[in-house]
């Protein structure tokens, strides 16, 4: 769906990835976020739409167990610095 709203120019792509953002839940944002830091996600540079949307912003901090798991903020750090 991302892919279609940038490839599509006819259309504004803001106001379309909102209304995405604002229909994915909080574990269909991370589900994002830990594809675009896998090899595949690596290899389509999607860590640019996560900067680009903002698609991380609206998950919680605490979502994962910083000591158990892992910092999802800590990860996407070079992202998140430039807001």
């Amino acid at each position: 769906m991302i892919k279609f709203i940038v490839a599509n120019k006819n259309t504004n792509r803001d106001d379309f990835m909102s209304i995405l953002k604002a229909q994915l839940s909080t574990h269909e944002l991370v589900l994002f976020a830990l594809h675009a830091l896998s090899y595949l996600g690596i290899q389509r540079d999607e860590k640019k739409y996560i900067l680009k949307y903002c698609l991380i912003e609206d998950i919680p901090e605490d979502f994962f167990d910083k000591e158990k798991e892992f910092d999802l903020r800590d990860l996407f750090s070079d992202i998140l610095d430039n807001e």
